[in-house]
């Protein structure tokens, strides 16, 4: 098969890319010869997204004034969305660890690295710390039941049950808000 047989003869790399993408997502090419192609939009982008993939696809001919190079589809509105919307996720996890009881530094330097870190030593310690008090109350709630049910045991009854009340409170100040 030669370029010219798929119409990609002196076509930008840029549109060849689009119009992968596009029959990629909607499951077939775009229809018609590539200086009369109509675009229909797929549902599934949004409404930028089908602008850059059409802009991709159609108006990168290679006339001076239209091309569209891989740095103008980077270098458009969606890197830096891709970035406020990482951000803001970070962001949502720290506010969801602190009203559960985590308590997150803030760094000095505040980028994605750095919030990234203190966010994940924040939940690391969050569970490293619920992880410690269910093992001490589930040793509280099998020394219970021992010393409810095992006749030697019978004797530790009165510990028993004061250590699980006290886990039982312990285990309360690390479940997070109702």
């Amino acid at each position: 098969m030669t370029q010219a047989e798929v119409d990609i003869r002196g076509s930008k790399a840029v549109r060849l890319y689009g119009r992968l993408i596009y029959e990629f997502l909607s499951g077939h090419p775009l229809v018609g010869h590539r200086h009369e192609t109509e675009y229909a939009p797929l549902p599934e982008l949004d409404e930028e997204g089908n602008a850059t993939l059409r802009h991709a696809c159609l108006e990168s001919r290679g006339t001076e004034g239209t091309s569209l190079d891989a740095r103008g589809v980077v270098a458009g509105g969606a890197k830096h969305r891709s970035r406020r919307t990482a951000w803001a996720t970070l962001q949502r996890l720290r506010k969801f660890l602190e009203a559960n009881g985590a308590r997150i530094s803030v760094p000095d330097d505040r980028s994605f690295e750095t919030e990234g870190e203190v966010i994940e030593s924040g939940l690391r310690r969050t569970i490293e710390s619920r992880d410690s008090v269910m093992h001490s109350l589930i040793r509280a709630v099998y020394r219970f039941r021992d010393a409810a049910l095992v006749a030697e045991k019978k004797d530790d009854f009165g510990n028993a049950l004061q250590n699980l009340y006290r886990e039982l409170e312990r285990a309360e100040g690390h479940v997070g808000p109702e």
